[in-house]
């Protein structure tokens, strides 16, 4: 169901997918199989860098909670990666 100028839309029921159908779809791909594949590479490279934030914080709270934790850690990295922060005051021009 899907909204279709000042409705909703129900998808006619008849419609199947059959391996003829299918067949005949992927075959207009052929042809591209190389583009193909570098999308599918793009995608799975785009995925892999997103859990990127997700493995530091996972480590970073390992460190704090492990033995050796300190905050003196965070505040270095988090310091080291922001050499300005967006709520400090920007200089002014000459004019």
């Amino acid at each position: 169901m899907y909204w279709w100028h000042g409705g909703f839309h129900e998808p006619e029921p008849g419609v199947k997918l059959e391996w003829p159908l299918l067949k005949r779809v992927f075959s207009y791909f052929i042809p591209y199989w190389r583009l193909a594949l570098v999308v599918l590479a793009c995608i799975g490279a785009a995925a892999a860098l997103g859990l990127i934030p997700a493995l530091v914080t996972r480590d970073l709270i390992n460190y704090l909670t492990g033995q050796h934790g300190a905050f003196g850690f965070v505040a270095c990295s988090t310091g080291c990666s922001s050499s300005r922060s967006p709520s400090s005051p920007r200089p002014e021009r000459a004019t």
